[in-house]
């Protein structure tokens, strides 16, 4: 039975040997322990947030997408339906799903809230790949620079850094964070607010409304278009997973 405390301890036991991925995973899992004792960040955001790279394990990498095997392997183990959407389709999974040729795979999986979405992608990219705190301008030049121009995390991020970045801005306004946050962050951060404020981003409807509208239309072009590749087919094996179970 999936209890949300579980999450650290999952993504622990998946990923703890692979260096800098699990230094980059426990410090994306920490902002949002501070998150959730300084805004109230729900219980179900802060887990997809250590879970988010559960995908790179050796033992759940089925695709090779890993925003989509982490998403599979969490939906086997029983988990929410929105931590398994905040994983599938974090920090610009659109973008890859097309280059890898699997957008018709992530239309599959749950469409998590906007907001929420907007913030583990924030945590992600304010967080390095050694795990401190970096900016997300940064953050995306990192991984152009790290990954060759051929590879398909490179494309992905070559079209959809602008819609990061707004990302990110929106979820820092959205939780009352400063601009640099968590970069020398000692502000008292007031509570989570409401509905987030408009929001914009490239490729989408610049007056920010509807945006997971967007996000939608975005991704029938990509099936409709094909991506790239061929789709990977997968039989999802019958009741709960026990590859990686805490």
């Amino acid at each position: 039975m999936w209890e949300p405390d579980q999450a650290p301890r999952l993504a622990r036991r998946c990923l703890k040997d692979l260096g800098r991925r699990w230094q980059h995973v426990e410090g994306v899992g920490r902002l949002a322990d501070q998150l959730v004792a300084d805004v109230g960040l729900p219980e179900d955001v802060r887990a997809a947030a250590w879970l988010h790279d559960i995908g790179y394990a050796p033992d759940l990498a089925l695709t090779g997408f890993h925003p989509l095997d982490g998403a599979v392997y969490l939906s086997e183990c029983g988990a929410p339906e929105e931590v398994v959407g905040l994983v599938a389709w974090h920090t610009g999974a659109v973008w890859e799903a097309s280059e890898r040729g699997l957008s018709d795979r992530l239309a599959r999986m749950p469409e998590p809230s906007e907001k929420w979405l907007d913030v583990v992608t924030l945590i992600d990219l304010v967080t390095g790949p050694d795990g401190v705190a970096t900016t997300p301008d940064r953050r995306v030049a990192e991984i152009l620079g790290r990954y060759d121009s051929s590879h398909p995390v490179h494309r992905a991020v070559k079209f959809s850094g602008p819609e990061l970045l707004a990302s990110a801005a929106r979820a820092r306004a959205a939780l009352g964070l400063s601009d640099e946050w968590p970069l020398g962050s000692t502000e008292r951060m007031s509570e989570a607010a409401g509905p987030s404020p408009a929001r914009g981003g490239a490729g989408c409807d610049p007056s920010g409304h509807d945006q997971g509208g967007c996000r939608r239309d975005l991704l029938r072009g990509l099936v409709a278009a094909g991506g790239r590749g061929g789709v990977l087919a997968r039989s999802a094996p019958a009741g709960p997973s026990t590859r990686c179970f805490v």
